[in-house]
């Protein structure tokens, strides 16, 4: 099995495997969250205010 390529070449540079990667560090800030029993908070906050 071929390793996941970090950086794809395209028309538009790397922005698409960066965003992949913001949506899932998102989700994961939000699991943790959660487990952390600040559910109250906005769950579209990625506290980095």
């Amino acid at each position: 099995m071929e390793p996941e390529k970090v950086y794809r070449p395209t028309s538009n540079g790397y922005e698409h495997i960066i965003a992949k990667r913001l949506t899932e560090w998102d989700r994961m800030r939000a699991e943790k969250r959660q487990h952390e029993g600040r559910a109250d908070n906005d769950p579209s906050d990625d506290g980095d205010t």
